[in-house]
């Protein structure tokens, strides 16, 4: 067994893990990919992910319990101001892995974590020539 096979014992994932399994990348490899890092450090494919699902589950096309993340501000008195932001947090907030594959699927993604009993068409079989 690969470090893959026991995320697949997870029901639910947070959204960040969820990315990162999308993407191909261990989520325990990952964990460095948040919001604090720069951009550009973190794979191109992994902003597309994570803005996705993060879309998917505020729209309702994905199950979960979306987290809103929290801002923390001083007024004019230095006193703290702590409310909700409108960005979604990908490290709190979590999604269904099965709504997450309904998902997938209806988009026609195939993903190799997420449906890895799928063979992708575009790779030919050698055995189909045997």
């Amino acid at each position: 067994m690969d470090s893959f096979d026991y995320w697949r014992l997870c029901d639910d994932l947070t959204i960040s893990q969820a990315a990162l399994l999308l993407i191909g990348k261990d989520p325990e490899e990952g964990r460095d990919y948040d919001k604090y890092q720069a951009q550009e450090n973190r794979p191109k494919e992994y902003e597309a992910a994570i803005t996705a699902i993060s879309n998917g589950l505020l729209q309702g096309t994905i199950a979960g319990r979306c987290v809103m993340e929290t801002a923390l501000e001083f007024d004019k008195d230095f006193e703290f101001y702590h409310g909700e932001t409108e960005k979604v947090d990908t490290n709190l907030s979590t999604v269904s892995v099965s709504s997450l594959r309904d998902f997938l699927e209806k988009k026609g993604f195939v993903s190799e974590f997420f449906f890895p009993n799928v063979v992708d068409p575009n790779v030919v079989d050698a055995r189909d020539y045997l």
